[in-house]
C-alpha cells in the first residue's frame, strides 16, 4: 500500500530533490501523514521551505491538514505563512490541536481521495 504513493509523488520530484539534503531530516516524520498531505500537495509545495526548521509540523502534518488544509485553498490566506514566526507558531500548533477529534474526518477524506485516484488509474487503463 504504501509503495502506492511514490506514483502520486513523481510530479514534485523536481522540487523535492533539490531540496533533499534540508528535507531528509523530515522524510520519517512524514511519511506517515503521505495519505493526508498528498491531496493538498499542490497548494503546499510553496510553504514547504518555511517549514524545514520545524520537524513538529512534518510529525504533525495529518493534524495541521486535518484542521487547517482548508486555508491553502482560499486566495490570499496561505500568504500569511511568509510573515515571520507564523510557521514557527504553526509548528508549535500542532502539538496542541487534538488528534483524536480530527481522526474520523482524516479517515474520511484519506477514503474519497484514494477512491478518486483508483477510478482515475481505471479511466486510463
Amino acid at each position: 500500500e504504501e509503495a502506492s504513493y511514490l506514483p502520486c509523488l513523481l510530479p514534485y520530484v523536481d522540487f523535492l530533490v533539490p531540496r533533499l539534503k534540508n528535507l531528509a531530516p523530515h522524510l520519517r516524520l512524514v511519511h506517515q501523514h503521505l495519505p493526508h498531505i498528498l491531496p493538498y500537495m499542490d497548494n503546499l509545495l510553496p510553504y514547504i521551505p518555511l517549514f524545514v526548521a520545524y520537524p513538529k509540523a512534518s510529525a504533525n502534518a495529518d493534524v495541521l491538514v486535518g484542521y487547517l488544509g482548508w486555508i491553502l485553498r482560499v486566495p490570499f490566506i496561505p500568504k500569511i505563512l511568509y510573515i515571520p514566526k507564523v510557521p514557527k507558531l504553526i509548528a508549535e500548533l500542532a502539538n496542541v490541536l487534538p488528534r483524536k477529534l480530527i481522526q474520523p474526518v482524516l479517515a474520511r477524506r484519506r477514503r474519497r481521495w484514494e477512491a478518486a485516484e483508483r477510478a482515475l488509474l481505471q479511466t486510463h487503463t
